[in-house]
């Protein structure tokens, strides 16, 4: 991860080439720096995602981590909503999709280069934990046991909540066996054994897509008494 001496333009080193970002490249090449680069299915679907996740966590005046910021369309949308974060930070492994977040970035928004399923101080930032660590839509080309993996590594980083996002497979019969392009499904129950044997405040919806996505939220507080 970028330090935050870092020059803007210098480019860390970041795999060319990895089975989980390989679809991106192959997007970036294709349609450049854009929305469909992201791989999203579509904005309106990218926008109920983001309401999910206010609705389960305030951001206001929070410190942020966002894994896989893609084009910072988040930081954006908090901005639009009117939540005012302190710090922002956008975690992308494609350049092309950092140079573009910066061009757009909100007040308090930083995008650095970074492959953060492999970068071991990914997150953090100056040395402290942060307030909150998402994942929106960028846990879908992983496998099962990479992205609880790296959603282990980001708990035990310490931030204040973690909300991630996926495709969920238990989802309408019809709609399970459908292709979903290099996103995989994942099962939300086993997702949901993970997150509760790490904190018992674990929030679950997986209303807001009529069952194709899930969101888990989970937040480090401490017993009481």
């Amino acid at each position: 991860m970028a330090s935050s001496e870092r020059p803007r333009d210098e480019r860390p080193e970041v795999p060319r080439s990895a089975p989980y970002l390989d679809p991106y490249r192959e997007a970036v090449d294709r349609f450049g720096p854009s929305f469909e680069a992201t791989l999203w299915a579509n904005e309106r679907y990218q926008s109920i995602r983001f309401q999910t996740f206010t609705g389960l966590f305030d951001f206001t005046d929070a410190t942020i981590i966002d894994a896989g910021s893609g084009d910072g369309a988040f930081a954006r949308a908090l901005h639009e909503m009117g939540i005012r974060f302190r710090r922002y930070t956008g975690l992308e492994a494609m350049p092309e999709m950092v140079e573009r977040a910066r061009s757009m970035a909100p007040p308090n928004a930083e995008f650095r280069v970074c492959d953060f399923a492999t970068d071991p101080s990914a997150f953090v930032i100056d040395g402290s934990a942060v307030d909150a660590v998402v994942f929106s839509g960028s846990l879908n080309t992983f496998t099962p046991a990479l992205a609880r993996q790296t959603l282990g590594r980001a708990w035990d980083a310490g931030p204040g909540a973690l909300l991630f996002n996926f495709l969920s497979s238990r989802t309408h019969k019809a709609r399970a066996g459908g292709d979903t392009g290099p996103a995989h499904r994942f099962d939300p129950l086993e997702l949901l054994d993970w997150a509760l044997e790490k904190t018992p405040s674990v929030a679950f919806r997986q209303d807001y897509l009529k069952g194709h996505d899930a969101t888990i939220a989970m937040f480090r507080d401490e017993p009481q008494g």
